[in-house]
């Protein structure tokens, strides 16, 4: 296939942790266009810096490179969200301005498919030990960046939903994957660096989801009409618990840690005590994602099973 019968992509986020793999793994059967920060890797692929698009120079560039799709993944994220002004009006402008414009322009070159990287946590951070979230799940998302994200949904439906660029929106719980970053980044090192660690805990239930596996199912929503206008959940299979995901993460770094279980008193504790209680959520909560409505829309499977793709994101050349 030569260059000029390629389907061309826009990436908003090319240099981040998803958007950066989508550019490898699309690069051979997509003509790439990334829209980041810093410049590809490959400098082959063309970049426009995230600055320009706010200028007209910048919108009239992506115009004349005319993509058919674009996959929409950049966001303030991982980061501690501040109260000062000069903060909130950057996430603003990366949040939403970028993709108002970014919308308008799918819009203007009459783009086939524009996806949009969401959030599982739109639907809150934890689930009921006998329920699983899925898309009719109660919409509760409770901190500064999953509010922005499901505004950043009914800003992409309004504007698209009745015209001739069709969306899709996916929400992918908790990605890992070989350059992974945020919570799961900071406890692969505190297993590198602490030899008793406090998480032998085996009843609670948690939904990850492995780069690969989510660049596959963004492959499938990019060809198949079935995603069109929909909004899906997106994870593993499999589910695990937080003492089983610690062992795995340790053995795949050849780490020999010693496992203590707290007292139950001591978790509830913490769990009521403010500064401690995000942590006590992500740690020792349920969080089961059902995400069985996509791949039975899509006829979609996962390539990568969990135990393999945990061992290749952690394991110790990294």
């Amino acid at each position: 296939m030569n260059k000029q019968s390629k389907e061309s992509i826009l990436i908003i986020g090319g240099s981040g942790f998803i958007g950066s793999e989508i550019l490898v793994q699309f690069n051979k059967k997509y003509n790439l266009i990334s829209v980041s920060r810093n410049p590809p890797k490959n400098k082959k692929i063309l970049w426009i810096a995230t600055e320009e698009v706010f200028t007209e120079k910048g919108k009239n560039n992506i115009i004349k490179l005319k993509p058919i799709n674009i996959i929409y993944t950049t966001f303030i994220a991982h980061r501690r969200y501040k109260n000062t002004s000069k903060f909130q009006d950057e996430s603003f402008r990366v949040n939403i301005k970028l993709l108002q414009i970014i919308s308008d322009l799918a819009l203007n070159m009459k783009c086939k498919k524009f996806i949009y990287l969401s959030s599982a946590g739109v639907h809150g951070e934890y689930s009921l030990s006998n329920q699983m979230i899925n898309e009719d799940s109660y919409l509760h998302p409770n901190n500064p960046y999953t509010k922005m994200k499901l505004e950043s949904e009914c800003l992409i439906k309004t504007k698209l939903e009745k015209s001739e660029v069709k969306y899709t929106i996916i929400r992918p719980c908790l990605v890992y994957g070989k350059n992974i970053k945020g919570n799961l980044f900071l406890l692969k090192k505190l297993i590198d660096l602490v030899f008793f660690l406090p998480f032998k805990f085996h009843k609670n239930k948690r939904s990850f989801l492995g780069i690969d596996n989510l660049i596959s199912f963004i492959q499938e929503c990019l060809i198949n009409s079935a995603a069109n206008n929909q909004i899906f959940l997106i994870s593993d299979k499999e589910q695990i618990s937080l003492y089983a995901l610690v062992s795995l993460i340790s053995s795949a770094g050849f780490k020999r840690n010693f496992f203590v279980r707290p007292p139950n008193i001591l978790i509830n504790i913490l769990g009521k005590i403010f500064i401690f209680k995000s942590y006590y959520y992500k740690l020792y909560s349920n969080l089961r994602i059902d995400s069985s409505y996509a791949r039975k829309k899509l006829k979609w499977e996962q390539p990568k099973s969990q135990i393999v793709g945990l061992l290749s994101a952690f394991k110790i050349s990294q």
